[in-house]
């Protein structure tokens, strides 16, 4: 919110008028527009000056997870995992239901940590039950080993019957619930994720 405040000045005949112009945003607000400025950017192509805004829009609000989020999927797109899964992980702190950010972050970690990965999927499906690539993503790493076996194998079977299409990213030779072909009822879990 700009507060803009008009002087009327008279000197010596002379009449003069002089603006003094008091910035009221809040830092959150500073933020949001920091935010608004680098999407534009981002959406010209411009990633380094969409970085510079998201990053001075962090600075003016550590806790805005947009700008956190922002910031990790620069650094994804450019190559840089360790920095995207801090920023991410920054976001999840600041709003713990920002499942794009975990979701993110789960697949930056799903090859060498397969544990966190999994434990981030699951959070994510617990809150969208409906994430059907979420589904899909856990039991491909669950089918891994052979104490989640089973569960990967009903994970897997949610995630076809979310959305048949991504029946064919599913491994053969599983012994996956019948549910998905059918239209049946959603599977029920095994002991974890619906």
């Amino acid at each position: 919110m700009i507060v803009g405040i008009a002087l009327i000045v008279i000197a010596a005949g002379a009449v003069a008028a002089v603006r003094l112009t008091a910035s009221k945003d809040t830092p959150a607000e500073q933020a949001n527009k920091a935010i608004a400025a680098g999407v534009v950017a981002q959406q010209a192509g411009d990633n380094t000056k969409a970085q510079r805004d998201y990053a001075r829009a962090l600075k003016k609000d550590p806790t805005n997870a947009v700008a956190a989020y922002d910031l990790g999927q620069l650094a994804q797109a450019a190559g840089n995992s360790t920095a995207a899964i801090a920023y991410y992980q920054q976001a999840v702190a600041s709003n713990p239901k920002l499942t794009a950010a975990m979701f993110n972050e789960a697949i930056l970690v799903s090859a060498t940590q397969p544990q966190q990965a999994i434990d981030l999927y699951k959070q994510i499906v617990t809150m969208q039950p409906k994430a059907a690539t979420a589904f899909l993503n856990l039991g491909l790493l669950e089918i891994r080993t052979p104490a989640t076996l089973q569960q990967g194998e009903v994970d897997l079977a949610q995630a076809g019957f979310l959305d048949p299409t991504l029946t064919a990213r599913i491994p053969a030779g599983l012994q996956i619930p019948k549910v998905i072909a059918a239209g049946a009822p959603a599977p029920t879990a095994i002991g974890g994720a619906p």
